[in-house]
């Protein structure tokens, strides 16, 4: 999984966390593609969050990472903190492209 997302992942409030520790007991990892500026993205985001928490209710074995593709990181900021999961770094271009 390193070799996707690198050795680090964003949480909540913009701190670095070590893929490692992201992952711990993990069993699946989806990538969330989307932006803010897309009411589709918006409304998935939702649908997907209601989901995550019911898969994870009672222990912790579904991990989302979000690549965001909004225009610009306080559209990211916001976008993403509506997001109970982990993010690529929004200016990590280069990792976010090799995603795709």
């Amino acid at each position: 999984m390193e070799d996707l997302l690198g050795n680090t992942v964003v949480t909540q409030g913009g701190a670095d966390m070590p893929l490692a520790e992201a992952l711990t007991g993990i069993k699946y990892v989806g990538f969330y593609f989307g932006a803010h500026w897309a009411p589709c993205c918006r409304r998935f985001t939702e649908t997907l969050k209601e989901d995550y928490e019911l898969i994870n209710g009672s222990s912790k074995q579904f991990e989302v990472v979000f690549v965001s593709k909004d225009g610009n990181q306080a559209a990211f900021d916001r976008n993403f903190a509506e997001m109970p999961w982990k993010a690529v770094k929004y200016d990590d271009e280069a990792r976010k492209k090799s995603l795709e």
